[in-house]
C-alpha cells in the first residue's frame, strides 16, 4: 500500500509538467500573473544614467551597458545605447533573478519612438522576436532556472513610410525583476519522479 502511495505522488508530480515551464510573457499582465505579483520584484524606471549602470537591490543585482560600443544615453524617462550600432546587454549579478520584463523600444535621433523590431536573446539561447506598437508594449520572460543575462538588439535596419532608411537606438524603460521563476521543466520531475521510485525499491530490499 505504501508503494502504491509514493507511485501516485510520482504520477500528480509529472502531470503538472507543459504549460508551466519557461515562457515568454507579451504582456505585463501575464507576468505579473506568473510570478504570482511577487512582493519581492524590483521595478526600476530608469532613464537616470548615462554611464555603465548598476541596479537592482543587493539581493536582486544587475549591471546595463552597451555592446559592443560602450556608452549610455538618457533623456530623463528611459535608458539606451549612445550608439545606434550597439546593443543593450542587461547582466544579473546576484544569480536568483528567474524572470525579467519591461518595455524594450527603438527610439530616433529626437528620441521618439519608432516601430522597429526587437530582438531579446537569453543566455539559455530563447530569443523573441517582436516589433512593439509603442514604447510602452511589454515584453517578459519567465524561467526555471537563473536569467544570467538578456541582449537588445534590432533585428532589420529601419526603414520609414517614405522608404528611407532611419538610424535607431535600442532603448529600454520599466524594468522588472523577480527571484519567482516557472516550475521545473518535465525531465526534472521525471528525474525526481524517478528517485522516489529508486528510494521505494531500495526500502523494498
Amino acid at each position: 500500500m505504501r508503494n502504491l502511495k509514493t507511485l501516485a505522488v510520482v504520477a500528480a508530480m509529472l502531470s503538472v509538467v507543459g504549460s508551466a515551464s519557461a515562457q515568454i510573457m507579451t504582456s505585463s499582465a501575464a507576468f505579473q500573473a506568473a510570478i504570482a505579483n511577487d512582493p519581492g520584484q524590483f521595478n526600476n524606471p530608469l532613464g537616470s544614467s548615462t554611464a555603465n549602470w548598476n541596479g537592482g537591490t543587493p539581493n536582486m543585482a544587475y549591471t546595463v551597458t552597451a555592446t559592443p560600443i560602450a556608452g549610455l544615453y538618457s533623456d530623463g524617462n528611459f535608458i539606451g545605447v549612445n550608439n545606434n550600432g550597439s546593443d543593450l546587454l542587461i547582466t544579473f549579478t546576484s544569480g536568483n533573478v528567474r524572470a525579467v520584463g519591461g518595455n524594450w523600444f527603438h527610439t530616433d535621433f529626437s528620441d521618439n519612438f519608432r516601430p522597429q523590431g526587437v530582438t531579446l536573446t537569453y543566455n539559455d539561447g530563447t530569443v523573441d522576436t517582436y516589433t512593439p506598437g509603442s514604447a510602452s508594449d511589454f515584453h517578459g520572460y519567465v524561467s526555471a532556472s537563473p536569467i544570467l543575462w538578456v541582449k537588445m538588439s534590432k533585428n532589420s535596419p529601419y526603414i520609414d513610410s517614405t522608404g528611407t532608411s532611419i538610424a535607431v537606438w535600442a532603448s529600454l524603460d520599466n524594468l522588472v525583476t523577480s527571484s519567482h521563476g516557472a516550475v521545473p521543466e518535465p525531465g526534472s520531475l521525471l528525474a525526481l519522479g524517478l528517485g522516489a521510485v529508486a528510494m521505494m525499491r531500495r526500502k523494498r530490499n
